[in-house]
């Protein structure tokens, strides 16, 4: 089985369109990572690059209005319950939240974290900067933990309690989600016009 074939790429991508149609009908245009640089493959997931350096790109590049933003979209059958902390948590990658902490300062706009589960059909979503981690730039608005052994991701992974996601939405709501003069959190905080 190719990577493009595993359940948990094709979960990803379910997401992503499920996100993707979300910001679209509330008048985003939307372009996917994969569009840059060519789909992801077992050796590297879309990047932007410059001579010394490669940024891990997030799924989605996204616009309205003069203001851009970014979207990283992750499909979870549900959360993972960690018994150290008694909590349910969303994680990624740690290079990834490294890469889009950077991908902030260098692109000048702000990452959003998609979180869509598909057993409570709740889409989480919150931006980076609220969710913390360990860089001085986060605003450390909740609790997050880091897990560097030898399993899950190789560089390691980034963990927040489910309850550190403010915005969610209801996969039956999703209609009423596309009446883009109803500003969503991360559009008032932002003033996302």
């Amino acid at each position: 089985m190719t990577f493009r074939e595993s359940p948990q790429f094709q979960r990803g991508q379910a997401a992503e369109r499920q996100v993707a149609a979300i910001l679209r009908g509330r008048d985003y245009y939307v372009i996917q990572s994969s569009d840059y640089s060519g789909p992801p493959t077992d050796e590297h997931a879309p990047r932007a690059s410059s001579e010394t350096h490669r940024l891990i790109l997030p799924d989605l590049d996204v616009a309205r209005r003069g203001q851009r933003l970014w979207a990283e979209v992750k499909g979870k059958t549900q959360p993972t319950f960690t018994h150290s902390t008694r909590s349910s948590d969303h994680g990624i990658g740690l290079r990834h939240y490294q890469a889009y902490r950077q991908m902030q300062q260098e692109f000048g706009c702000f990452v959003l974290i998609f979180i869509v589960e598909f057993r409570s059909e709740l889409v989480l979503l919150e931006s980076l900067d609220d969710l913390g981690g360990p860089s001085d730039a986060c605003r450390h608005r909740g609790p997050y933990r880091t897990y560097t052994g030898p399993f899950m991701d190789s560089g390691g992974m980034i963990f927040w309690p489910r309850t550190a996601f403010r915005t969610r939405i209801q996969f039956n709501e999703l209609p009423g989600l596309f009446d883009s003069r109803i500003p969503l959190p991360f559009e008032q905080e932002a003033g996302v016009k």
